[in-house]
Order: structure tokens, then C-alpha cells, then sequence
């Protein structure tokens, strides 16, 4: 296993989440509550006790931020998943700023496709989306808002002018950038600090699930921007500044028997037990499950994140596509657990 931590901030990663992140952030906080009490987290008092610093964070970079109301960044509600992509396609390809002029439609294009297809692990290809025509009927298959569809259909037809717009909007907030880094920068140092100690622990159970690939480079690249997330794009894992700390509250709300009552609260879901059951007659990639499952692929891949977390599953890459299988040691340890709590 080979891992690479990447012990600063990505600029082009951070500017993109705060310019995300600012657009609305009382909506981003709202969010977050929601999703933390999902998690049987009582969020306004952890958002209180540990999101403030991105709170400075945001508010810093609001303060310098430069931007056109009339660009298509996919800022909104419903576009999160659509800014991810096409963000991840500038943050996995920082050549693409210097050499933007000398790129191709097609080009970039075809990096959009890899992204989507890495993302929903799709099988599109660059020549099935050569003209209108073709991005259209891709888009009427893909699992994103219809809001975002039609926003897309511009982008997919002219991705270059679109990067370009997208340079520009980064060039001209790399100082937002800058003042916000100076407004917590002591805070960064430490949180930074604590991640890189916590994954060379070794207790980080999303990355142990996940990085199982020999004879590649796993690159971890520290968020704040995207402070409580882990995204996974290729061998690239963005995680945030602040993964630690909710999974530490999960325990803690849970009690002495914290990581049990996880693990039981997540075969609890319908969708993860029928997942667990379903890979039980061998691996399978998202689309598989999906079908399978009569589930969106954004939706599996959301109770994935959980069942890697809590040791169910582990993944692996073949032919670029993402493969599922059930992780039996983890399984064990799970009944054991159980059968040494209830006997």
C-alpha cells in the first residue's frame, strides 16, 4: 500500500469549496446541522463548538471575493454533485491553467466524461457525446438534477470556454484565497496536524477499506474547504480537515459501545442491509447495485461511504471501474462484537 500525504491546502481545491460554500452560507450551515443529526450528532452545538473556524474561514474569503453573478459555476442547491465534477476535473489537472489555451473541446471533454464516469462509474465515452444531439440523450440518462441538465448541455458543447471563465474566476480570487488562509492559518497548521497523525494511526477505517490497490500512488490531499467530506477521485482522496472530529462525536453520543451501535445503526437502513445481502453472492460495481437495488448511483454510493466507514465493504479498482465486495474479516469482528455484548 502506498500512500502519499500531501501535508498542505490545495489552493485551486480550496478556492473552488469556499467559492461554493460562500455563495450561501447559512444553507451550507443548515446542511450540515441536517446531515449531523442524521447522524444522531446534535449539530448547532458541534457546528458551534468546531465549524466556527470555517465559518472565519468563509467570511474572510466573502470579504476579498470577486466574482460575476452572470458565471456558470454551479453554485446552487441542487448542483453540488455537477461543481464537483467539473471542479475535480481543474483540481486532478493543474496543467490544464497554463495550458488551457492550447486545449481542445474534445480534450477537455473527454476529461469531464472520465470524471462522471470515475464519479457514477458510468462506461460513457467521448465519442458517444460528439455532437448536441449526443450530449443531450447522455444527460437525459445521467443521475443529475434536471436543473443542472440543461446548465451542462452549454458546458459539455463549449467546455472550453467554460474553463477558461473558470481560470479567470480562480486567478482572480487566488488573494480571497490568501486573506482567508491568514484570517485561521494557526488553525490549519494544528487540524492539518491531527489529520496526518490520525491517518498514519492506521484508525481512519474509510482509507483502510479503500486503499487496497498495490503498485499504485494513493495521494491524500487535506480539504478545509470541504472540512467534514471524503471524496475519492481516481487515486486522489480529498479529505477533510475535520473527518476526525465527527467520527469521534459519532462514538461519543453513542457511548462506551459506540462503534457497535454504528455499525447497528447502519444495518438498521433497508438500502445498506440489502446492499450487505445483495454482495453476498460476490462483488459488484455501483451501476450492478443500483439496477439491482432500484437506486440512483449517487444513493449507493452515499451508503457506501457509510459501510466503508464502519468496515462492511471494501473496494477495488479494476478496468476503471470500482468493485465491491464484502469485507468478511470485518463482518467477524462485527458478530463477534455483538455476540460478546448480547451472550
Amino acid at each position: 500500500m502506498d500512500i502519499k500525504i500531501i501535508k498542505k491546502l490545495n489552493p485551486i481545491c480550496e478556492i473552488l469549496g469556499l467559492l461554493y460554500m460562500s455563495n450561501d452560507y447559512g444553507n451550507f450551515e443548515k446542511m450540515a446541522i441536517e446531515q449531523l443529526s442524521n447522524e444522531g450528532i446534535n449539530g448547532e452545538i458541534f457546528i458551534k463548538k468546531n465549524l466556527r473556524v470555517i465559518e472565519k474561514y468563509v467570511k474572510a474569503f466573502d470579504k476579498y471575493k470577486v466574482i460575476n453573478d452572470n458565471e456558470i459555476l454551479f453554485l446552487g442547491d441542487n448542483e453540488l454533485e455537477i461543481f464537483l465534477i467539473l471542479a475535480s476535473v481543474l483540481i486532478n489537472n493543474n496543467n490544464i491553467i497554463e495550458n488551457i489555451n492550447g486545449m481542445t473541446n474534445e480534450e477537455l471533454k473527454k476529461l469531464i466524461i472520465d470524471v462522471y464516469n470515475d464519479q457514477a462509474e458510468g462506461n460513457e465515452s467521448v465519442e458517444s457525446i460528439g455532437d448536441l444531439r449526443g450530449i443531450i440523450d447522455f444527460l437525459k440518462e445521467a443521475d443529475i438534477s434536471e436543473s443542472s441538465k440543461w446548465k451542462m448541455i452549454a458546458v459539455l458543447d463549449a467546455p472550453k470556454n467554460y474553463y477558461i471563465r473558470l481560470i479567470g474566476v480562480i486567478n482572480d480570487n487566488m488573494k480571497a484565497y490568501e486573506e482567508a488562509y491568514k484570517a485561521i492559518g494557526n488553525h490549519i497548521n494544528k487540524l492539518l496536524s491531527d489529520l496526518i497523525k490520525y491517518i498514519n494511526s492506521g484508525k481512519c477505517e474509510i482509507l483502510n477499506n479503500i486503499i487496497e490497490m498495490p503498485n499504485q500512488e494513493n495521494v491524500i490531499i487535506p480539504t478545509l474547504a470541504f472540512g467534514a467530506t471524503f471524496i475519492n477521485i481516481n487515486n486522489t482522496y480529498f479529505v477533510g480537515l475535520l473527518v476526525e472530529l465527527v467520527y469521534k462525536e459519532k462514538l461519543k453520543v453513542m457511548g462506551n459501545k459506540g462503534e457497535l451501535v454504528l455499525k447497528l445503526k447502519a444495518l438498521s437502513d433497508k438500502s445498506k442491509l440489502e446492499i450487505i445481502t445483495l454482495l453476498k453472492s460476490g462483488h459488484k460495481y455501483n451501476l450492478e447495485i443500483a439496477e439491482a437495488l432500484g437506486l440512483s448511483p449517487a444513493t449507493v454510493s452515499y451508503h457506501m461511504g457509510s459501510l466503508l466507514e464502519y468496515g462492511m465493504v471494501t473496494i477495488e479498482k479494476k478496468q476503471g471501474k470500482v468493485y465491491y465486495f464484502l469485507n468478511e474479516p470485518g463482518l467477524k469482528n462485527f458478530m463477534n462484537e455483538l455476540s460478546n455484548v448480547l451472550f
